[in-house]
């Protein structure tokens, strides 16, 4: 401890409401080196430098023996960087879809811890989580692991759904998800919270489900061999019994493999800047922007010609006239038609001026 040096822990109080809470929390030193950055060009272009290492680091892995390592450490470098988060330098969101992505055909990872917790870190940034959950399910990534069972039911748990919740952990039990201890021990938690809020929270519950997860879901159903509900301890089973209800009865066809169609089906989760394709101009600093003027040009505007039929004659009226009156002050009467051009080369008057040529020596 001698040679280490004392975090500063001011430099962290003045910036913490721009700190991103993360459930695994941040490292002090970390956090000190990123808010004390020296802000110059230099430290920028340090930055840029560091990062186009690790985007060249990912693209040469073709002769390693572990590939998701060059990933991992770049998500962890981008982590510490920008405590922040997701932002326009940082592009930390993009990092992650690029990583799952990646590597989403790969059966090497397709039961890797690692690969996994990429995928978890990046549920918060989506618009369902539920909706990632249901796509690893389709495409079998991590099923065997305690934690993916555990942030699902975690999701339906932070939304009241407890009925839904329980059933992910039956559905992690059933499976013999590992580590076998914690998982146990996260569920009976789990029934335990359920018993302090009420008897009856474990009724059934129903959440707005997308059209993706209730096709796969009824895929899944209909392509598992096993049990979809196991059956509750003799100590809670009062507590927690779930009313039977009859679901609707979805067609299958006998000659046909569910499991065939279940791997090409949902191939790509998307993206967020798919979902949100509406918005293609990113949001960027106002200060120093310059916005350009689209100049007009000037057109001559053209008087409107009003048709006059020659072949009617004009009715007979009296000439213009002038009144004075007391009250009104000057009336002045006169037909329209001496606005009108008279001749080839007359013009169009206004009514002041047929009044200031037939009266201008009043």
């Amino acid at each position: 401890m001698s040679g280490s040096k004392i975090v500063n822990i001011e430099t962290i109080e003045f910036q913490k409401e721009n700190i991103e809470p993360r459930r695994e929390g941040h490292r002090a030193r970390a956090l000190e080196k990123a808010f004390t950055r020296d802000p110059s060009e230099s430290a920028i272009k340090d930055i840029e430098a560091t990062k186009q290492s690790y985007e060249e680091a990912i693209q040469n892995t073709g002769t390693t023996d572990d590939p998701l390592e060059p990933w991992l450490k770049y998500i962890q470098w981008t982590l510490e960087t920008f405590p922040q988060g997701d932002s326009n330098v940082s592009e930390f969101v993009r990092l992650l879809e690029r990583c799952t992505q990646h590597f989403l055909k790969d059966p090497l990872y397709q039961n890797d811890i690692r690969y996994l917790k990429v995928w978890l870190r990046y549920a918060p940034y989506t618009n369902d989580p539920a909706e990632l959950f249901s796509f690893l399910e389709v495409h079998k990534i991590g099923l065997q692991f305690s934690i993916y069972y555990e942030e699902y039911a975690n999701y339906f748990e932070s939304k009241g759904l407890y009925a839904k919740a329980l059933s992910i952990y039956n559905r992690g039990q059933e499976r013999h998800a590992r580590p076998a201890l914690r998982f146990e021990e996260r569920r009976r938690e789990f029934l335990y919270r359920c018993m302090e809020k009420a008897p009856d929270c474990l009724k059934e519950q129903t959440l707005p489900e997308t059209a993706l997860q209730i096709k796969f879901e009824n895929t899944l159903s209909l392509g598992s061999d096993s049990s979809s509900s196991s059956t509750l301890s003799s100590h809670a089973a009062a507590h927690f019994r779930k009313p039977v209800q009859k679901r609707i009865t979805v067609f299958s066809d006998a000659s046909g493999d569910p499991s065939s169609t279940l791997d090409t089906a949902w191939e790509q989760f998307g993206s967020r800047a798919v979902r949100r394709k509406e918005n293609t101009i990113s949001a960027t600093p106002w200060v120093g922007v310059t916005l350009p003027i689209k100049s007009r040009k000037s057109t001559t505007s053209h008087k409107l010609h009003v048709y006059r039929d020659e072949q009617i004659p004009l009715q007979q009226t009296l000439p213009p006239t002038m009144e004075e009156d007391a009250k009104s002050g000057v009336n002045f009467a006169f037909h329209v038609h001496d606005c009108y051009p008279q001749g080839p080369h007359g013009i169009e008057l206004s009514p002041e001026e047929v009044r200031a040529k037939k009266y201008i020596t009043f």
